[in-house]
């Protein structure tokens, strides 16, 4: 009798031992530029405005910002879309949602800037925070914002806690590699097969079934594409991993998926040298931070 209430008991307490992925406010942005501008001038506002911008708004609560171009060649034929939904998509990172909060209060200017004269359309644009991915998945949208956090937490040793929650130390972005990987869905493929496909997919990075080399992972999937953001801890295995993900991808997702872009980001201090020729078409951009 006494063993069943304990184990009763224990499973009371392992309930309510609620995952806290990050105490982090990270925003998974993709904005898609408007029409009445050209390719040159909106990478133009992106690094002379919008990417100043972020930092400047982000004061110090920002503690990564990872910024991708997308390729700007014409999509394979065989593509669900017609042409990319988004001209950059980025990563800022905030310590907590408290600072972010503070910041975005002290620069109320911030919000309004992605959508000034050569940046971005309203209606198509827009950030979501991550949640953790527990084996469903939506499909992202102006009226369901959501993105996924494919770090395998059931993998990780929590740090203590005395407060219910399961926390854990967080991944270096600023220290490792960033990866960015950009998938497009086929032509004729249903719905259905297409999120089986990517269940099957972010299942296998939360498992680590890709590279025991990744810690940190964000991926947002739409109707026609899904995008990943990659953390690389040790920075000399970024070229394995990214031939693992490729042979993965071909082994498993060829017929469902596209792999049209995967790049390593740049790592770039803000205003550094080289700053302003780093933002073009097909780059990615990790901007260092100095504390």
């Amino acid at each position: 009798m006494f063993t069943h209430a304990l184990f009763f008991l224990t499973s009371i307490l392992s309930s309510s031992l609620l995952l806290a992925s990050s105490e982090r406010e990270v925003r998974f942005w993709e904005g898609a530029m408007r029409e009445d501008t050209s390719l040159e001038k909106h990478i133009e506002y992106i690094k002379n405005t919008l990417a100043p911008g972020t930092i400047v708004a982000g004061d110090k609560a920002l503690e990564h910002y990872i910024v991708y171009l997308p390729s700007a060649n014409q999509l394979p034929e065989d593509t669900y879309l017609e042409k990319l939904p988004f001209s950059e998509a980025a990563i800022p990172t905030y310590v907590n949602n408290a600072q972010y909060l503070e910041a975005r209060a002290a620069h109320i200017e911030y919000g309004p800037l992605h959508f000034i004269e050569n940046g971005f359309q309203t209606g198509l644009s827009y950030s979501a925070s991550p949640i953790v991915y527990k084996g469903e998945l939506r499909i992202a949208s102006q009226n369901d914002k959501v993105a996924y956090d494919l770090r395998p937490y059931s993998l990780l040793t929590p740090l203590p806690s005395t407060e219910g929650l399961l926390k854990y130390e967080e991944p270096n972005w600023q220290k490792g590699t960033s990866l960015v990987w950009l998938e497009l869905r086929k032509k004729e493929v249903s719905d259905e097969v297409y999120i089986e496909a990517a269940n099957k997919l972010f299942s296998s990075f939360t498992s680590k079934k890709v590279s025991s080399e990744i810690d940190g992972h964000y991926a947002k999937i739409a109707k026609g594409h899904i995008l990943h953001f990659i953390n690389v801890t040790n920075p000399e295995k970024a070229d394995s991993v990214l031939e693992e993900i490729k042979n993965f991808h071909e082994a498993s997702f060829a017929e469902v998926l596209i792999s049209y872009e995967l790049l390593k980001a740049q790592n770039l201090a803000a205003f550094a040298p080289g700053w302003t020729d780093a933002f073009k078409a097909s780059s990615a951009i990790n901007v260092l931070f100095t504390r």
